[in-house]
């Protein structure tokens, strides 16, 4: 049962083809120093000249939020973000952090349609536990509301392997 739940709040697919190769990115270099945007712009063209134009982050908020930095990176660079909601189990203030680093971008960058390729809140979180389906789907609605009040279009779901 727990399957068909997971099935029923997924928001979205991604198609695999040659034309949305991308790679997921962590926010900090190799050094453990956060990145900036002149990093950002370094790995999405290093991705883009490997036919990758899209990029995952895992968070919003991550390393005093990234995504601010990250996202004049690919309007620069032609590259798509898949925009990360990093739950952290079922800690609603951590969320409300994440939520309200993707409020300031988009207050900065408001075409999200020029930078954003989808919102993917959650990742792995069936996996590892310390969360419900029906709490992931809830937070998958919640943000939904919140970006299309925004104006913002691109799909939004939840991102799992499956080996729960």
């Amino acid at each position: 049962m727990q399957w068909l739940s997971a099935l029923l709040f997924s928001a979205f697919t991604v198609s695999v083809s040659a034309r949305n190769l991308g790679i997921d990115y962590d926010f900090r270099n190799a050094d453990g120093n956060c990145k900036s945007q002149a990093d950002w712009e370094a790995h999405f063209r290093t991705a883009a000249s490997r036919g990758m134009r899209f990029a995952r982050l895992y968070s919003t908020n991550d390393c005093g939020n990234q995504l601010m930095k990250a996202v004049p990176a690919a309007l620069n660079t032609g590259t798509m973000i898949n925009v990360g909601i990093w739950l952290n189990g079922n800690d609603d203030q951590h969320f409300g952090y994440e939520k309200g680093a993707l409020l300031d971008v988009l207050a900065a960058y408001p075409d999200s349609t020029k930078w954003m390729y989808a919102i993917t809140v959650g990742s792995e979180d069936l996996y590892r536990g310390g969360i419900s389906p029906h709490d992931i789907a809830m937070k998958v609605y919640d943000v939904r509301g919140m970006v299309r009040a925004k104006g913002v279009v691109a799909p939004v779901g939840h991102a799992d392997n499956g080996s729960w």
